[in-house]
């Protein structure tokens, strides 16, 4: 499939199917790790995809903005989830998965996404 479309069909893969199972397979195991571990998980889905959207593929770069990016993402969740109910405690965890389920779901629908 990385070879494009023709390339995939020559071979005999069924290029429709293809995408939409990898979807599946994405979402359920993204599920999975929510339901796991909680929803800070989704820092760890989202963080690296964001990072290689602003940075590009050089590793030596994308490892240390996805570190700040992930760092930044959680002082603010957890800034916000301070300050929206100040006589309650609202789970960090929470916030961070309704920041991160339209983010997540946004980089899977993509056509050429870097999940698939």
């Amino acid at each position: 499939m990385a070879l494009g479309e023709e390339s995939a069909a020559g071979l005999g893969i069924n290029v429709k199917l293809v995408p939409l199972m990898g979807m599946a397979v994405v979402l359920i195991m993204a599920g999975a790790s929510v339901s796991l571990i909680g929803g800070i998980s989704f820092i760890g889905l989202i963080v690296p995809h964001s990072a290689r959207f602003i940075v590009g593929t050089d590793y030596g770069r994308l490892l240390s903005v996805c570190v700040l990016l992930g760092a930044i993402l959680l002082v603010l969740a957890d800034i916000v989830a301070c300050t929206i109910n100040a006589h309650f405690d609202t789970p960090v965890g929470a916030l961070v998965s309704a920041i991160g389920v339209p983010i997540f779901l946004a980089l899977a629908y993509r056509k050429k996404g870097a999940i698939i």
